[in-house]
């Protein structure tokens, strides 16, 4: 296996719980129902969903672009890349989180106007002490980015780890980095079964974000993958894909409905999905 050098990443997406649980008027509830009080609970919003809904489109946007670039990486939330990749991430993570900053502090400067509405709105629901504070916006909405380097064997001395932990830890690794190209499969596979169903319509409309998500994979498999053994494998269906569909389907090239390239693109797909599979 010949494998390029890795890194393992960590993102961590703050957010702020929109949520609250109002006792009160949950035992209100309960007694006009004749219910216990555990029966349920009311639960009033803090900010209107709708003035989140930027900032959480932006989190998306990251968390997104987190699982298309690194793969996971045993249990939790950190995940492996290429360390090539470095440079790339940093500069789209600080792209987003520097909107997201704006955009927490347009919703701090809107924050009295918002209380003067919800004070109208919710009437004997309001409560002044939902509403955060600036400080508190900005401590809550947070995007971390922690790069870590993979443990090999030679990291540590043979005085404290034995010769065969090292080798289980050597194997596992190499597990993981098969593991890393199978995920890269599964994101293609995906794109490609979302294309097998379209086409299987007389006149498909094809999602422009299924083709810009198929471009994307074709222009960044060579860094994302970890075992380059494994490259020509995948880049041999993904050069199809780009001469048949990619090229056929981008509704910028070719925005008009091209029977003869939809029968050509379905022996494509599948050709494609039966390599990868």
């Amino acid at each position: 296996m010949t494998t390029k050098a890795a890194v393992l990443v960590n993102l961590t997406i703050g957010s702020f719980s929109n949520e609250k649980t109002d006792p009160k008027v949950t035992r209100e509830v309960a007694q006009s129902y004749n219910a216990n009080s555990d029966a349920g609970r009311y639960v009033r919003k803090r900010l209107p969903d709708d003035v989140l809904s930027k900032i959480r489109g932006l989190q998306r946007e990251a968390y997104n672009y987190h699982k298309q670039i690194a793969a996971p990486w045993m249990d939790g939330g950190i995940r492996i890349m290429a360390a090539k990749l470095i440079t790339k991430a940093l500069a789209r993570y600080k792209d987003i989180d520097m909107q997201i900053k704006a955009e927490v502090a347009k919703l701090a400067s809107e924050l009295p106007q918002i209380k003067l509405e919800a004070q109208k709105a919710r009437k004997g629901l309001y409560h002044s002490s939902d509403f955060p504070t600036k400080e508190q916006l900005e401590t809550a909405f947070r995007l971390e980015v922690e790069f870590l380097p993979v443990p090999l064997a030679e990291d540590f001395r043979i005085d404290y780890i034995s010769n065969k932990i090292k080798k289980d830890l050597t194997d596992k690794n190499a597990a993981r980095f098969s593991a890393q190209t199978d995920y890269l499969k599964e994101q293609i596979l995906v794109l490609l079964f979302r294309l097998k169903r379209n086409f299987l319509q007389e006149a498909p409309r094809v999602r422009s974000t299924t083709i810009t998500q198929l471009a994307w994979l074709r222009d960044n498999v060579k860094e994302l993958i970890l075992d380059e053994t494994q490259l020509p494998a995948l880049m041999a269906p993904l050069s199809r894909i780009d001469q048949v569909v990619i090229a056929e389907f981008d509704e910028d090239a070719r925005p008009k409905f091209n029977p003869l390239a939809v029968d050509e693109a379905r022996v494509v797909v599948d050709e494609a999905i039966e390599a990868l599979s």
